[in-house]
């Protein structure tokens, strides 16, 4: 039986809870990268994540993690030999055979660990050597915040969106034109009709003729339809 002395505890920020059965990976991701200073939420997680029957296996989680320029390493290991370290961090580890989790560190108490299904909670030695499975992803968090991940996690995020836009933006190129182009015809015809209407009567003579009323008001009419119509 492993004893575990007093270890140090730390601690992801927010508690990420998984959207449906497949997503324990990504929320456990979207938790690493908060308590790394960089903060990707789980929606945009998703939306750039191809999660199978089984969820996100091991190489899709590193794949994000290099992605978003988080220094990780993958090792197996033994309950004994995970805790010997007393500033241990965080790890993501597989659990249970189809699950993945959050390990924040354990004590005399026992393991604090954050599953995306259930939260943060204490599981004795005995339960956590029953369905820890061996396998961990460790990371150290600096001293220095990385800001430049930030900026990376943006970038990323702009040229994935940017992929996923980019066929139906390109296969429609002629409706997306015209429709950009009737919606600065209808922001401009405002300015015009207020132009216009200024310019016409600062310009009204002194005892103005029927004929003349009646072209500013067909005038006015014209655009007003134009307007309306757009």
């Amino acid at each position: 039986m492993v004893k575990l002395g007093f270890k140090h505890l730390s601690r992801v920020p927010d508690v990420v809870f998984q959207q449906s059965a497949t997503e324990c990976g990504l929320a456990c991701v979207s938790m690493v990268s908060s308590y790394l200073g960089i903060y990707v939420s789980l929606e945009e997680l998703r939306r750039y994540s191809e999660l199978g029957r089984d969820g996100i296996p091991l190489k899709g989680i590193t794949d994000l993690l290099e992605d978003l320029q988080i220094s990780y390493n993958v090792f197996n290991c033994e309950v004994a030999d995970l805790f010997k370290d007393s500033n241990i961090g965080i790890y993501i580890a597989h659990w249970n055979f189809t699950h993945w989790i959050i390990i924040e560190g354990a004590s005399s108490r026992g393991v604090r660990i954050v599953d995306p299904q259930s939260g943060r909670r204490w599981v004795s030695i005995e339960d956590f050597s029953r369905f820890f499975t061996g396998v961990v992803i460790s990371f150290k968090k600096s001293k220095k915040r990385k800001t430049t991940n930030i900026l990376s996690s943006i970038k990323i995020s702009c040229e994935r969106f940017w992929i996923l836009c980019k066929e139906p933006v390109l296969a429609n190129k002629r409706s997306i034109g015209l429709a950009i182009l009737a919606a600065a015809i209808v922001q401009l015809i405002p300015a015009i009709v207020a132009a216009w209407t200024g310019f016409l009567f600062d310009r009204v003579p002194s005892g103005v003729s029927r004929n003349w009323l009646f072209f500013c008001i067909m005038t006015l009419i014209f655009f007003r339809s134009g307007s309306l119509l757009l």
